[in-house]
């Protein structure tokens, strides 16, 4: 194993964010003080997209979409037993 280093987490101990400071973080490997961050890049045009613009939906047919709300998954989602 190796030596424990923090990895800080963007935003950690300020106010309404007390969780954040417990939460694991991914960090780079050579650099493990550094936490590795994701964008969310549109496959077709490689343009970031902004996380208000995301939906969720289901490619029923090649190329051809449905947009799903919340409410559409969880009633599409099976109970577990």
């Amino acid at each position: 194993m190796g030596q424990f280093r923090p990895c800080p987490r963007a935003g950690a101990g300020l106010s309404g964010d007390e969780d954040a400071a417990h939460a694991f973080q991914t960090c780079s490997r050579s650099t493990p003080i550094d936490p590795i961050g994701y964008k969310r890049i549109n496959q077709r045009t490689g343009k970031e997209v902004a996380r208000e613009n995301i939906v969720r939906g289901f490619e029923y047919e090649k190329g051809r979409s449905v947009v799903l709300s919340d409410e559409e998954i969880q009633a599409a989602t099976p109970e577990s037993t």
